[in-house]
């Protein structure tokens, strides 16, 4: 619904929740009522700790469709797990799961699937390493965004070549930067280099055709024979400085780690929040002043958010 509660549903006389708060107790209960793991790493941390190797990580969404037998199951699901937890909160959970039957609305799981090899002695030569041979490092394929022209957009393929100090990301989402990438999309920039501060950007022009970008999290798929930290690294979810991209390859230095806890779609703000603390701190605010902030666009709003 539009609204985070509505009431006057069914005659409801308390209000119902949204289904995103539904949602957030059904899996609050998971947790805390039913003691399930939702912690993809709690799983690859007891794996590894009991000698196995992490070789593949990567989402598997499932598309929950009306009218099928799983969506009834999950509908069950949500119903007897979270409805009780509603409940407790005077909310109308059987408001929410009569509104749900009525508008039929597609469910999306977010699921993670983890391969893993287990026993044996692990890597037994230079020709193995991270749980794969180097005849698998072959050039992966990665299709990227492309400015062509003024108010022309379309994709490239390249191939990408892993190298020795370098990582492999599968991407999961990128944010894009609406004051320079509209810029860019009108052709309303002059030739200067991308970026001075990025690495790898500084000496690239800013001229069509253009792949651009730089917030970007994804998981790190494979890892060069020289990065020391290779076994910690692959399915981490990572930070890069990157242009929109399915796939990326980057110095091991270049990446950040996103903290355990704190999605992709949360962290693709980073600069943006970077940015916004860097101007809280310019303008030394005091407990008790009153702050005017202009401009509510992402920057601002974060602003007033800090």
């Amino acid at each position: 619904p539009a609204f985070p509660f509505a009431t006057g549903f069914l005659s409801s006389a308390r209000p119902i929740p949204s289904d995103t708060c539904a949602f957030n107790i059904y899996s609050d209960s998971l947790s805390d009522n039913l003691n399930h793991n939702v912690d993809e790493y709690r799983i690859i941390d007891a794996i590894k700790d009991h000698g196995g190797t992490l070789l593949s990580h990567g989402n598997s969404d499932w598309k929950i469709e009306p009218d099928s037998y799983l969506w009834d199951t999950m509908m069950y699901f949500f119903g007897t797990t979270g409805a009780p937890d509603v409940m407790i909160k005077q909310w109308d959970s059987q408001g929410w799961i009569k509104r749900a039957r009525a508008s039929r609305p597609s469910i999306r799981v977010s699921n993670c699937d983890l391969l893993f090899r287990l026993g044996g002695s692990g890597p037994s030569s230079t020709g193995e390493q991270n749980g794969y041979d180097k005849s698998q490092l072959e050039p992966i394929q990665a299709e990227e965004i492309e400015f062509q022209s003024p108010r022309k957009v379309g994709k490239k393929t390249r191939m990408l070549e892993l190298g020795p100090k370098q990582v492999e990301i599968t991407s999961e989402c990128s944010l894009i930067s609406s004051g320079t990438e509209l810029k860019i999309f009108k052709g309303m920039f002059e030739d200067a280099a991308l970026d001075v501060n990025i690495k790898g950007m500084e000496d690239e022009l800013m001229a069509y055709p253009l792949s651009y970008g730089y917030s970007l999290v994804g998981r790190v798929t494979r890892c060069g024979s020289q990065v020391p930290d290779a076994d910690d690294l692959i399915g981490r979810l990572v930070f890069t400085f990157s242009a929109h991209s399915s796939h990326v390859v980057i110095d091991r230095d270049a990446i950040q780690l996103v903290p355990r806890g704190i999605s992709a779609e949360d962290a693709i703000f980073m600069p943006s929040v970077e940015t916004a603390l860097s101007l809280v701190h310019d303008a030394h605010v005091r407990v008790g002043e009153k702050v005017a902030v202009y401009g509510q666009g992402l920057i601002g709003l974060l602003v007033t958010a800090i």
